[in-house]
């Protein structure tokens, strides 16, 4: 994924700390149009999926959503925007699949996990996993400061 420098300058002048709420100003910004999926956060001007995750440091992920995603999803790409106190500095990308290589994350672990959630059945348990800054900083940088 390519920035213009029109959605670089709209970026830099998102204050994106704090927890939610920003994925509708990251999508403007970026003239994306705004979806509220559990795998997807918006839509691109190709009309692709794309999620939006916001990292200052550690960013807890829920281990039963990566684990049960899967076919094309798999494949959708999530942009990580590092940012110093609200300030965006850098945006990396990977997709779902990816990540979930990138933890280690093999295949009788997504069964287990995929297993005990639905042994929860409608209690809709979360079980949140560490990813850290510099486990997003391997992936590829679509931009950075």
């Amino acid at each position: 994924m390519r920035l213009t420098e029109q959605q670089i300058t709209a970026i830099k002048e998102i204050d994106v700390s704090g927890q939610g709420g920003k994925d509708a100003e990251i999508a403007t910004a970026l003239g994306h149009r705004r979806a509220s999926d559990c795998y997807f956060d918006a839509y691109t001007e190709n009309n692709e999926k794309v999620e939006y995750k916001k990292q200052s440091s550690t960013q807890w992920f829920d281990l039963i959503k990566l684990a049960e995603i899967s076919g094309k999803d798999e494949n959708i790409p999530i942009l990580w925007f590092m940012h110093d106190d609200g300030a965006v500095v850098a945006i990396h990308t990977c997709t779902y699949a990816e990540l979930r290589d990138q933890l280690g994350i093999n295949s009788i672990q997504v069964r287990v996990v995929r297993l005990f959630s639905r042994l929860c059945g409608g209690l809709k348990p979360q079980v949140k996993i560490p990813v850290k800054k510099n486990i997003i900083s391997k992936f590829p940088t679509v931009w950075s400061k």
